[in-house]
């Protein structure tokens, strides 16, 4: 699984001040309160916003800025149903006031009706064709909803229209990370913070760019900006501890999921996460522990109930270990790994068949997998099938040809078929790249002890 979460993508809004007001009959105390919203809401204050656009409207009804504005003040406070009930109403008074539509589109994108997100930026462009926030508006729409080709098409249009805003790089580099073109993402990236050397956000999103690129240390620099700038940053904690772990430092790791955990208690994934080291340390019953909060906090994370089961088969519990993996399937049929490992449980537990059968449907999920082929030649060895185990050892080693475990299997089966001379060429191959793999002594002593069966 890859256990890096991305973060949130960001939307633009804005609020439209008092000199665009409607004119109304009660002229100076209308406005008032309305810019008096405008105020408390650029200072944080949503309550009181609200209740100075409730008194504006209740002065002036048909004043469609003020229903806007307080959509607004409703839609920072949480509460995405009164704001799209006031943009609605405010595009009822005045069908051309492009800053509802995009309000609007804000509201939905929250709730994740990115489609209808879309259709309202799509209306505010329209009316507005020259205001850059709405193309980055658009282009994040775009980017939830995986049309990345479109998104980065309105990040190049808010680019164009102004050369300086930061988000417009961001969200780009966004879409191109998403894309999989991770240098033009980081390219992105860089400008972005360039331009805004303070956005936590960027040195973020461009640490995961660096980690999926395979820059560890780049990724580690990056995200350890982001909490220098955010301390209070979970996210960046957990996926600093990803890269971490991927470097070989499982201790650092799991103290920055421990500081995760801390900032959010509630975070499924940093408990996964430093349940997944624990569990490659050997710290089986740590491991269990994390899998299982995170599947208190989240029972349809399908990856826990994958990785619990590693651990219980770990500790022994291969009976716990495959009821684990039957959930892990039932919440998503297609997770290969899910299958491979039930197949380990079944051929530890004594079932060949069940094993061959789990092992055959990782490989139908995923044809390039070479750990399932070697299980699954394993599998068949155990059965008394050389001649097909060879055959899957054969795909395995061809899927990755340094695999050494592979060519030591496939070495084994020759052996139980009687090809001896295919054994040696197999074993020497293995002592010549396997490193600290399999003990390079024992691999001598048995191609002596071939060589002499063999005979001269």
């Amino acid at each position: 699984m890859e256990r890096q979460q991305t973060f949130r993508i960001w939307i633009i809004s804005w609020l439209i001040f008092g000199s665009f007001m409607t004119a109304c009959s009660f002229g100076g105390t209308s406005r008032r309160h309305f810019n008096q919203g405008v105020a408390n809401y650029n200072s944080g204050n949503y309550e009181q916003a609200v209740a100075d656009y409730n008194k504006a409207i209740e002065l002036d009804p048909d004043d469609a800025t003020a229903y806007s504005n307080r959509g607004s003040a409703y839609r920072d406070s949480g509460d995405l149903e009164k704001a799209i009930a006031d943009y609605s109403k405010a595009i009822e008074l005045d069908s051309g006031l492009a800053a509802a539509y995009n309000g609007r589109g804000v509201a939905y994108c929250d709730l994740g009706d990115y489609e209808q997100a879309i259709a309202d930026y799509s209306e505010a462009i329209e009316l507005d064709p020259d205001n850059a926030a709405t193309y980055i508006n658009r282009g994040n729409g775009l980017s939830n909803f995986g049309d990345l080709e479109r998104a980065i098409a309105d990040y190049d249009k808010a680019i164009e229209l102004d050369p300086d805003d930061a988000l417009a790089y961001h969200g780009r580099g966004i879409a191109h990370k998403n894309f999989g073109d991770l240098e033009r993402a980081i390219a992105d990236y860089d400008k972005a913070i360039e331009l805004d050397p303070d956005d936590a956000l960027a040195y973020h999103g461009r640490g995961i760019a660096h980690k999926n690129s395979g820059d560890l240390e780049q990724a580690i620099a990056d995200y350890s900006k982001a909490i220098e700038i955010n301390p209070d940053d979970a996210l960046a904690y957990n996926n600093r501890g990803i890269a971490y772990a991927s470097s070989g430092d499982p201790e650092q790791a799991i103290a920055d999921y421990r500081k995760a955990i801390e900032l959010d208690p509630n975070s499924a994934l940093a408990y996964y996460n430093r349940g997944h080291d624990y569990a490659n340390s050997g710290d089986y019953g740590q491991a269990i522990a994390d899998y299982s909060k995170a599947i208190d906090l989240d029972s349809d994370l399908a990856a826990a109930y994958n990785g619990r089961g590693v651990a219980y088969a770990g500790s022994g519990d291969t009976e716990q270990a495959i009821a684990d993996y039957n959930k892990a399937i039932e919440l998503d049929p297609d997770r290969a790994s899910a299958y491979n490992n039930r197949g380990i449980a079944y051929k530890s537990s004594g079932d060949l068949e069940q094993a061959i059968a789990d092992y055959s449907k990782a490989i139908e999920i995923n044809p390039d997998d070479a750990l399932a082929y070697n299980n699954r030649g394993i599998a068949y060895a155990s059965s008394g099938d050389p001649e097909q185990a060879i055959i899957d050892y054969n795909k395995a080693v061809e899927l990755d040809p340094n695999y050494t475990l592979g060519y030591y299997n496939r070495g084994m089966a020759y052996v139980d078929s009687g090809d001896l001379e295919q054994a040696i060429v197999d074993f020497e191959w293995c002592i010549e790249h396997a490193g600290n793999v399999l003990n390079r002594e024992d691999l001598i002593n048995l191609i002596e002890q071939l060589k002499f069966e063999f005979g001269p």
